[in-house]
């Protein structure tokens, strides 16, 4: 140690030169270094959704659950697998390795539920698709001394201010529920007009119809009605 000390106090330029070819290279690797305020992470799951109207969680999980996980469990590159059967619908979470393509799982994982043919008659086509990893930028909290239907269409316009501005993508509601339409009849208008329950079940479900009625192009956007 005592002779590289005195290496570089009999030769003082060299200490200036190493120290300057540090600096020079810690600049350029600063410059060339990758940053982001928010990381990009890379998706490692894959989502299976079944809809079938009318099935209760016991029917889903033998009609549909329980068929998917056996055509795709013994594929190569799943790391856990978690599923969720409920009333109507179905949800099969995937988690492939790190070290896996999930492309190729994904292919593997769409051709095998593709190729189950014993789904219940009614149920919906299976939904196969990758989770995008999304980064929550900002939370926005709304409270006020007004009906929850007022602070939601106040919610509503932030959201479509928001969305107009071109810098965010996705923004997500929560804390209001779905709003509903009720129909409710007397049992004296039912006798009155000898009508029953099914027969205004029946006449809402042929009159609530989704129905397209084409689309309205501008200059900027296209709108679906």
């Amino acid at each position: 140690m005592r002779k590289v000390i005195e290496y570089f106090i009999r030769y003082p330029i060299l200490a200036n030169i190493i120290i300057g070819v540090t600096l020079i290279l810690g600049v350029v690797a600063l410059v060339n270094t990758k940053k982001s305020f928010f990381p990009t992470r890379n998706s490692r799951n894959i989502v299976i959704q079944v809809a079938y109207p009318g099935a209760s969680p016991d029917e889903m999980e033998e009609g549909v659950t329980l068929k998917i996980e056996q055509a795709i469990y013994n594929i190569v590159g799943i790391d856990e697998l978690t599923s969720t059967s409920s009333e109507n619908s179905a949800r099969i979470n995937i988690s492939v390795l790190d070290d896996y393509d999930i492309d190729e799982a994904f292919t593997e994982i769409k051709n095998a539920v593709d190729g189950i043919s014993s789904f219940p008659v009614n149920a919906e086509k299976p939904v196969i698709f990758k989770v995008k990893p999304q980064t929550t930028a900002q939370w926005v909290a709304i409270s006020g001394d007004v009906d929850l239907l007022a602070l939601k269409r106040f919610a509503e316009d932030i959201e479509d201010e928001l969305l107009a501005s071109g810098v965010i993508s996705q923004i997500n509601l929560f804390g209001f529920n779905q709003r509903e339409i009720s129909i409710e009849v007397s049992e004296a208008n039912l006798s009155r007009y000898n009508l029953t329950f099914d027969e205004i079940a029946s006449a809402v479900r042929l009159n609530n119809r989704d129905i397209s009625a084409g689309s309205i192009k501008s200059f900027d956007e296209e709108i679906l009605i």
